[in-house]
Parts: C-alpha cells; structure tokens; sequence
C-alpha cells in the first residue's frame, strides 16, 4: 500500500498541470495465478488463491484512490490495471483470472494480454465482451475500461506483410470494440531462442 501510494502521490505532485496519465499495474496475471494452460494448473486456482490475489490488487487500487483523494493535482491522471491472458481458456468454463479473480476487485481498467484470440475478430471481440462483463461497475469512469496490452505476430512465424495484416486486423477489432488503447508487442524484440530473434518487433 504505501508503496503505491507514495508513487501515485509522486507522479500527482509532478506532473500536475503536465496533461500526462499513468497506467500502474502487471503483466499477465494468469501466469501468476495459474501458470500455464495446462489441464492440470486448474487446481492452483483455488478460492484462497484467487481471493489473495484480488486483495493485493484491491489494497493497491485503495492505495491509487487515497492518494488521488489526498493529493492536490490538475491535469494529470493515474490509473491502475490488472492484465488477464488465459480468457479463452475461462469462457470454457476453467477457472482463470477473469472469471475467478477480477469480479471481486475494485480495479480502474483491465488489460487483455490478447495471443489466445487475437488471430480470430469475433473470438476476440468476444473475450472483451466476456472481460467487459467480469469487470465490477465504476461509474466514476466513462467509457470502456479493457484495454489490449499486448498483442503481436513473431516474424519468425509471419512475413512482414502478414504482420502488418494480422496487426491491421486486431487494431481494428479492438477500435471497432472500443478499446482506449491498442498495445502492440513490441518495439524490440524480447525473446531469444538458442542464439535466434523470435522476431516479436
């Protein structure tokens, strides 16, 4: 808590006047949560799991709240997100951050770390919608509050004309959706295997 407190009053205090927001949360939680797809990673997620893990992100989301409250700023905005990434796999009815952790959360904005649908617009505007559902009401916040935060096509895998396509393809579902913003994985690429670029850039 204070921790996060003390960061949001430091970027309150700051960049007041400046116009700028800041997004404070996490990358792919379900890997946290549950780890992999597999069949057998279900029972990590347990009713104490997945209670901790939506009261560490309710004490941060309190922390972001208490500052906005205490600190006076203009012009400058701070959010904070949790990232769900095995959405599919819950819409089946397994259990994962989305249907297990977030409706017990008091969090601003969801980030959908999108690789399960992204190749398939009507599976992913499908999994936003489901997002969209799980996600407690805040009618302090206008408009939509999930968000792509990755998505992205390995050149080792996709020309760069595919990669432009299929890029060209989940921007514009996730416009015609509503996201706030679209986040493409990624500038650089990240990942190496034995001594070769994947090729995520």
């Amino acid at each position: 808590y204070r921790e996060i407190y003390d960061l949001t009053s430091h970027l309150l205090k700051t960049y007041s006047g400046s116009g700028k927001t800041f997004y404070l949360g996490h990358w792919e939680g379900d890997g946290w949560l549950r780890g992999t797809v597999a069949k057998e990673n279900d029972a990590k997620v347990t009713p104490e799991a997945a209670q901790r893990m939506a009261g560490w992100l309710n004490t941060r989301q309190r922390a972001v709240d208490d500052a906005k409250r205490d600190v006076q700023h203009k012009g400058v905005q701070v959010w904070h997100y949790t990232e769900v990434n095995h959405v599919w796999l819950a819409m089946e009815g397994r259990p994962a951050m989305v249907n297990e952790v977030l409706p017990k959360t008091t969090v601003d904005l969801v980030s959908y770390s999108s690789y399960d649908t992204q190749s398939d617009p009507q599976k992913f505007k499908a999994a936003l919608n489901y997002i969209e559902s799980r996600l407690p009401p805040k009618p302090e916040i206008y408009g939509r509050r999930v968000f792509v935060g990755e998505y992205g096509f390995p050149a080792e895998k996709y020309s760069p004309e595919k990669q432009d396509a299929m890029s060209r393809q989940v921007i514009t579902a996730a416009l015609e959706w509503g996201c706030p913003l679209v986040l493409y994985w990624e500038m650089y690429n990240n990942e190496v295997e034995d001594g070769k670029q994947r090729g995520f850039w």
